[in-house]
């Protein structure tokens, strides 16, 4: 429940397991401060934006399952949120 509104806030509206991480995807309309999501995404080395899926997003953490990778993933994506809650756009 914790990492479905984490993806909310965010405008992630796909997120799945592949590969031994979790992908995931900005929805087309979501208004956000691109610059400085991508800043924040840079600040954390699990995270990649993925280059041939325009919006896609990827958490990585070697060899863990994946019920532990969801927990690192959203404490990751609700640190993003509340590093980003201080600009006047959507987050």
């Amino acid at each position: 429940a914790q990492i479905k509104k984490a993806c909310e806030k965010l405008y992630l509206d796909r997120l799945r397991y592949e590969d031994g991480s979790l992908q995931m995807r900005f929805s087309t309309e979501a208004q956000l401060d691109v610059p400085r999501l991508v800043q924040q995404i840079s600040k954390d080395k699990r995270m990649k934006l993925i280059q041939r899926q325009p919006g896609g997003l990827s958490f990585t953490e070697p060899k863990q399952p994946v019920d532990k990778l969801l927990i690192s993933c959203t404490q990751a994506l609700e640190g993003i949120i509340s590093n980003m809650s201080g600009t006047s756009q959507a987050v």
